[in-house]
């Protein structure tokens, strides 16, 4: 009985997020709609830089516990 309600739960945890992504035609077309401003997201990849480099630093840091030769 388990083994009947596992695979029914997980053909449903399969089958209903396929279920729920078909497109339907809700009226909106490419034609009618804005495209967005191009740019370049400088900010962004200079503050993901800066953590990347934090992160790598603070990582690389020798532990305070380790002998000083």
């Amino acid at each position: 009985m388990r083994r009947i309600l596992l695979i029914a739960f997980v053909t449903l945890l399969v089958v209903a997020p396929m279920l729920a992504a078909q497109d339907t035609d809700n009226g909106v077309s490419p034609d009618n709609v804005e495209k967005l401003p191009l740019a370049r997201p400088i900010v962004e990849y200079a503050i993901a830089g800066a953590a990347l480099l934090a992160a790598l630093a603070i990582g690389f840091m020798p532990a305070k516990r380790a002998k000083e030769a």
